[in-house]
């Protein structure tokens, strides 16, 4: 090959650093300050057009939206309202988009939701102003400000199985519930309103209690054992006379309804599994594999597997979405086993194979730590059945983690690591046996290879099932019939 005169390099080498330079003016978008309330986040804009855009998910978690994040779109749901956005590769290109926003199904003004590096991105004011936010840009920074809804009233109506209660607020508001023991609790977001017991007087809701807790109302009310419920949200509209109606939240108790359980409640054996990271947060990736899908696809595989044995499997998430870190928590409250998947990049490294993580004899969280040193202190038989109810003893994430490891390592191909005592947040609350799995270095080839293989990856998943039943079989047991997945 002729090789070029030293001239003619240095004139290729400085178009080079030329276009280089201007790729990366190209792809640097300049920055501001965002306030959302007292949040602060990062504002970009990616277009020509001076159009602000953030970060979908710390958006949405700092206004009190739920989030789903589709292949091709970005939903916002606030109480009885739905904000969807047409979700492209390009950033800058979303911002030139003029109604790509609708709002419960129908077009509105605003553009499009994009993809910035690894991060979904939607346009600030579009987004804020249809979930009844006000947006102001002094040059410097910009402010989202969304007043608290106010609770307006509480309506009834009874029926001979079920009783129906609505919760009348000045705004469409995002709202969650649970079971705690024998109580449904409801909590309505961002939202402010008088402390009150509301006597009710149906078949199956006798009193609300109401009370401002922080910056939601939290609604309150016994269950009957065999009684279940449905939690919903209705949109703010217009009525037939012109007259504005009220968004409301809707809550249903009656025996028609399916009473969601936890693992107390129905002395069932469940799992959670917590596939990491999701939507916007990819996780670590190579080359076409990104941790946000290898774990989703991973936790299916063993949820599925665990299943046909019989245990009631549930996840923290079952598509492109991100659950806070909060929401993942909360629901290994209610497990006998939480199993968060994760993977590793370490360019440069030669470490390899499956790391399993389990918080040893911490417990970080009060409640939990103080239930564990009741049970280990030894009490008396009722007190002990209670509190093995609810907790496990210290060293149960050990003992998950050398059953998982063990079986893992029965594939001559594959070896597992246990290591205890590091600081794993998502496990911070888990009142039972918790582990978090790191299933393979992406920057090892051969680690790789196998996480890309689907052969391969049902076999890990095979010795992953394997490993939580050996966990699990002194309580199996005691359990004649166990519940699986309806």
């Amino acid at each position: 090959m002729r090789l070029l005169g030293k001239k003619t390099s240095s004139l290729l080498l400085i178009v080079v650093i030329i276009l280089l330079a201007f790729a990366v003016a190209q792809n640097t978008t300049p920055s501001k300050v965002l306030m959302v309330g007292t949040t602060k986040l990062k504002a970009i804009f990616p277009g020509a057009n001076s159009i602000a855009y953030t970060s979908v998910t710390e958006f949405a978690t700092a206004l009190g939206l739920d989030l789903n994040v589709t292949n091709d779109s970005v939903i916002l749901v606030q109480g009885g309202r739905t904000i969807g956005l047409t979700l492209i590769d390009s950033a800058s290109d979303a911002s030139t988009y003029t109604k790509a926003l609708e709002i419960n199904g129908i077009k509105s003004k605003g553009q499009a939701a994009g993809r910035s590096v690894n991060t979904i991105v939607v346009p600030v004011k579009a987004v804020a102003e249809a979930a009844g936010a006000t947006v102001s840009d002094s040059g410097n920074q910009i402010d989202v400000l969304i007043d608290p809804a106010i609770l307006k009233g509480v309506g009834k109506e009874t029926g001979p199985t079920s009783d129906r209660v609505a919760l009348s607020v000045s705004r469409d508001v995002g709202f969650t519930s649970r079971i705690e023991g024998d109580t449904l609790v409801v909590y309505l977001r961002n939202t402010v309103g008088e402390n009150n017991p509301w006597e009710v007087g149906g078949k199956y809701i006798d009193v609300l209690n109401i009370n401002t807790v922080g910056n939601k109302i939290e609604v309150r009310t016994k269950l009957a054992p065999t009684v279940g419920y449905n939690v919903y949200g209705i949109a703010a509209s217009e009525g037939v006379d012109g007259q504005p109606i009220p968004a409301r939240v809707v809550i249903d108790v009656g025996s028609r309804y399916e009473r969601v359980t936890t693992a107390l409640d129905s002395h069932s054996i469940v799992v959670v599994l917590d596939p990491g990271h999701g939507a916007d947060d990819v996780g670590v990736s190579v080359d076409s594999l990104k941790e946000k899908d290898l774990t989703l696809r991973f936790a299916l595989l063993v949820g599925k597997l665990l299943t046909s044995k019989g245990i009631n499997v549930k996840y923290t998430r079952t598509n492109d979405s991100n659950p806070s870190l909060d929401e993942r928590r909360e629901m290994s409250l209610t497990s006998d086993v939480f199993l968060s998947f994760h993977a590793s990049n370490l360019p440069g490294s030669t470490t390899s194979g499956v790391q399993i993580y389990h918080l040893g004899s911490v417990a970080p969280d009060g409640i939990v730590k103080g239930a564990r040193e009741a049970l280990e202190k030894g009490t008396n038989s009722s007190d002990k059945r209670h509190l093995e109810a609810i907790v496990s003893s210290s060293n149960a994430g050990g003992v998950l983690a050398e059953a998982i490891s063990s079986n893992v390592m029965t594939d001559p191909n594959v070896f597992a690591t246990v290591l205890s005592g590091q600081t794993q947040v998502v496990l911070e609350r888990a009142s039972k046996a918790a582990n978090l799995i790191e299933l393979g270095f992406l920057s090892d080839p051969k680690d790789l290879a196998r996480l890309e293989d689907p052969l391969e990856l049902k076999k890990l998943a095979l010795t992953v099932m394997r490993g939580v039943m050996t966990y699990l079989a002194p309580q199996l047991a005691t359990i004649k019939k166990p519940v699986g997945n309806k």
